[in-house]
């Protein structure tokens, strides 16, 4: 006699347990909200303009600073070097949060993950 411990799903198999807690608990909205986590970072660092710019100006400032060479210590208008870094941390910094989240909602979905069955 075997125990199902599989289910079958689009033409494959996913663990029938955790199936079964992911009816109880799993928002699949969350799915949704993660495109706006990617779209919320690829709108920063994809401009040309933006993010990678600003790495371009802190860089400029820092290189006049620390190394004292002040032949293109060009930042970004109207921002202090640490104003600038600390624009970037803070963004970088939101990503991060927001792409664990998004990771932990992946990881509950790799669960599904069949499991081997034997008969007993």
């Amino acid at each position: 006699m075997s125990k199902t411990k599989n289910v079958k799903f689009d033409g494959s198999l996913v663990n029938a347990k955790v199936l079964e807690d992911l009816e109880q608990s799993f928002e699949t909205m969350e799915i949704l909200d993660s495109i706006d986590v990617i779209d919320e970072i690829r709108g920063r660092i994809c401009n040309p303009e933006d993010m990678r710019q600003d790495f371009f100006s802190l860089h400029g400032q820092a290189h006049a600073l620390i190394n004292g060479d002040y032949t293109d210590a060009s930042g970004k208008e109207n921002y202090e070097i640490w104003e600038l870094a600390d624009e970037l941390e803070s963004d970088i910094v939101s990503w991060i949060g927001n792409l664990e989240k998004v990771a932990s909602m992946l990881r509950k979905l790799t669960k599904l993950c069949p499991v081997e069955e034997y008969d007993e």
